[in-house]
């Protein structure tokens, strides 16, 4: 019946009118009604209300003689879906439906049951309408709905394959895509299956026993150690966590599996990686031990264990601090906060002190325990005590020693220095940090250096050295230097320690007391004693450069009539006149000594080859020459000589070298005893010379340098002497052009034998010529007899 198609209509039949009205007459006498927890209501054909009883008035009030659509529904019409319209049309003897009514603060749900009311003819004189509140029941489905939505939500969605069990039979009712990833078996294969056959034979036992166990408890989480069995029938470890689901009809288990293989390898991983700490730790010289968060020492290495014995599972605050509460400086709050700590630690236990190394370390439960490496530093505490003591005594000697010391770096700069060095040196503390080279004399440098660099570079430990040391006023010091290496903890040259003791007034000393030893008091010149260990040093050099010597032992014609008939003082100034030609004559760098009486020895070093030491004799000769033509003594110094020579390719000892030169001296002196050449006792006689010389009779002159016109006082075949305006000096070379020229020019090198000064504004000059051929001889002679006499 379409809405609207049941009108309010009044029925003209009396009869049944008054049967509705005795009906309800009956039914308000009997009160039956009111006993009833349903609401009941009795209306007429018309949809009038003609009876309610004590619970549809409490749930809808009194609304008797109103239309029930008005009050139930709110609607001016009767509702199409109405089910005593349905009853009233005859389409049912019952009708039920379902109502709801928007109270005051909420709406309520009702479930109605409409029947009619016949009288004895069957025709339909009103209804009964029973109405009973659902709204809990409607609540109630709701909430079901929704639970239902969102288990299948996570049933679907779910990360770890889910199934749904029959608690009795253990048939699989449902399940979600992960458990068909899982077994290897689709959906719809596995809904019917027997969750026991999903395992082996061996292990379904045990699955039966786990679902007996959560059908129990009703929760049985994290059951691990069984293999599901895959469609290909590969095992697999799976963990398993059991939940069961009450209901009305039957009991369910919605059992979640998940595969821990890979949870599997990482616990072997896990192991293997435990296994391979503990054995670093048990290898571990230094102590080691893990507490957990409740201070208990969960393990110890056996290096901890030599140390304080086994004490695993022991509080650690009542162990090693015998303390009844955690100690408050404790650092595990710090550790657990992901924070490492380091300290020093004295231990009562021991009474040793520790160094001490807290590190967080996560466990496979996901807590932090405190893992303390301990190792023993009481010797190294002891060793700093004694360098801090060390050290201080250092500075005390440092700065009161009165001994100089400084500290140099690599690089050879004075970092520092103490009062003393500063004081002996001159200097003030600001001006002294230099490099100590600068302050050494040039002499000592190379030496210095070549030992600090192999004390920077390790090959050298340390060194001592005597030197001289510049003061900061320009005056010299002798300082004997102590030089040892700081090393740092790698063993690296970090500085050097360096002591200078002044022993500037024991060098003068040992100088004075040396000198006095290989001097000759009287001539200056080395004695025997110092030139035989100069000479033998000069041949060891020879040899090893392959250089010559040559040693002339020169010995002073007449010394003992000299002493017989002018007396001994006029020798003695003698021997100091002949000491003083030879030092004239020969270099600095010869060796020039007086070895006997009257016997003199010249060793000259760095020789390029033989036939130069003739030119030194020569030399030798003509300052002799000089000095008898100056006179003032009653004698001439005539000397007999002896050249040998030392050939580093047929070496010999200085002791050869010496008889070989004295034979030849001797020889030269009987030579010129039996020609009667000369002799001191018989004055005014010709020297020996190996040329003769000439002097000019005629006005003859020599172009010096092409620049000065000077006079010639004397010629011979090997040289020539010049009276010049000023000194020249020895071994220069000139070039001499001779006038008047003789067929041909006399043209040659010389070079400069001796030179001394003859009168205040003039000045003689002996020259060798030095490029001599056949030419210049043939010139030279033709001018020696035109223009000379001997």
């Amino acid at each position: 019946m379409r809405e609207g198609s049941v009108t309010r209509r009044h029925s003209k039949k009396t009869g049944g009118t008054a049967f509705i009205k005795h009906f309800v007459l009956s039914v308000r006498q009997a009160g039956s009604y009111d006993a009833l927890g349903d609401g009941i209501s009795i209306q007429d054909t018309d949809f009038r209300i003609l009876y309610q009883n004590k619970a549809q008035k409490s749930l809808f009030g009194d609304h008797h003689g109103e239309y029930c659509y008005t009050v139930f529904a709110r609607r001016d019409r009767v509702c199409e879906k109405c089910p005593m319209a349905t009853v009233f049309s005859r389409k049912a003897e019952t009708a039920t439906g379902e109502l709801s009514h928007q109270g005051r603060k909420e709406t309520s749900f009702f479930s109605i049951t409409a029947s009619a009311v016949k009288d004895k003819a069957g025709r339909i004189r009103g209804g009964i309408y029973a109405v009973r509140d659902i709204t809990e029941h409607r609540r109630e489905d709701e909430q079901i709905r929704e639970s239902e939505e969102k288990y299948s939500a996570i049933f679907k969605n779910a990360t770890e394959a889910l199934y749904l069990i029959d608690a009795v039979t253990m048939k699989i009712t449902d399940c979600n895509q992960k458990a068909s990833e899982l077994s290897g078996y689709t959906v719809r294969a596995l809904k019917g299956m027997n969750f026991r056959d999903l395992y082996p034979e061996e292990e379904q036992d045990i699955v039966s026993k786990i679902f007996e166990k959560a059908s129990e408890t009703g929760y049985l989480p994290g059951i691990c150690g069984i293999n599901q069995f895959r469609s290909n029938k590969v095992h697999i470890p799976v963990e398993l966590n059991l939940i069961t689901l009450r209901s009305r009809a039957k009991n369910y288990i919605i059992c979640s599996a998940r595969d821990t293989s890979r949870q599997r390898e990482a616990e072997e991983r896990l192991r293997l990686e435990h296994e391979r700490l503990i054995n670093i730790f048990d290898s571990m010289e230094d102590g080691l031990y893990i507490v957990n968060q409740k201070y208990e020492i969960e393990y110890i290495n056996p290096a901890f264990r030599r140390e304080f014995g086994a004490v695993k599972g022991r509080k650690c605050y009542e162990y090693f601090n015998n303390r009844k509460n955690a100690c408050r400086w404790c650092s595990i709050k710090k550790i657990s906060a992901g924070k490492s700590e380091r300290g020093e630690w004295f231990s009562p236990k021991n009474l040793k002190t520790y160094d001490l190394i807290d590190t967080p370390v996560e466990k496979p439960d996901g807590s932090i325990s405190k893992l303390t490496v301990l190792r023993d530093i009481t010797e190294r505490k002891k060793v700093e005590e004694t360098l801090r003591e060390n050290e201080k005594r250092f500075r005390n000697i440092f700065r009161f020693s009165p001994l100089g010391i400084a500290i140099i770096d690599a690089e050879g700069n004075l970092a520092e220095a103490n009062p003393a060095f500063r004081d002996m040196l001159g200097y003030a503390e600001d001006d002294l940090f230099t490099g100590f080279m600068y302050i050494t004399h040039p002499d000592d440098v190379k030496e210095n250096l070549k030992l600090f660099h192999e004390l920077v570079e390790g090959k050298l430990d340390h060194y001592q050295i005597e030197k001289r040391c510049y003061r900061k006023d320009g005056s010299l010091l002798w300082g004997k230097i102590y030089a040892a290496a700081i090393k740092d903890q790698q063993g690296k040259f970090k500085n050097a320690l360096t002591i200078i003791e002044d022993i500037t007034e024991r060098r003068m000393m040992e100088e004075k007391i040396r000198s006095a030893i290989v001097a000759d008091d009287l001539t200056g010149l080395f004695n025997r004693r110092g030139f035989f260990p100069l000479a033998e040093q000069q041949i060891k050099v020879a040899l090893r450069k392959k250089k010559w010597l040559s040693l002339l032992y020169i010995d002073l014609d007449g010394l003992k009539i000299i002493n017989d008939e002018h007396g001994h003082m006029e020798g003695d100034q003698a021997l100091i006149d002949t000491a003083n030609i030879l030092k004239r004559t020969f270099r600095e760098s010869d060796i020039i000594a007086r070895i006997g009486g009257d016997e003199f020895a010249v060793l000259i070093t760095d020789l390029p080859g033989p036939g130069v030491d003739n030119l030194l004799t020569r030399h030798c000769y003509e300052n002799a020459d000089i000095y008898n033509q100056k006179g003032g003594r009653p004698y001439k110094l005539v000397f007999s000589m002896g050249v040998a020579h030392y050939d580093p390719e047929h070496p010999c000892s200085l002791e050869e070298l010496l008889n070989k030169a004295d034979a030849l001296m001797y020889a030269d002196k009987k030579e010129r005893k039996d020609d009667k050449d000369t002799s001191l006792a018989e004055t005014g006689k010709p020297e020996r010379r190996l040329h003769v010389r000439y002097r000019t009779v005629k006005e003859c002159w020599a172009a010096f340098d092409d620049s000065d016109v000077v006079k010639i006082k004397d010629i011979s075949s090997g040289g020539i002497c010049l009276k010049i305006p000023h000194r020249t000096t020895a071994d220069s070379v000139h070039t001499i052009k001779v006038f008047p020229s003789v067929n041909g020019e006399v043209t040659s090198k010389a070079s400069v034998i001796w030179s001394s000064q003859g009168t205040p504004r003039q000045y003689e000059a002996g020259m060798q010529f030095s490029e001599i051929d056949e030419n210049f001889k043939k010139s030279l002679k033709k001018f020696i007899l035109k223009y000379t006499e001997k």
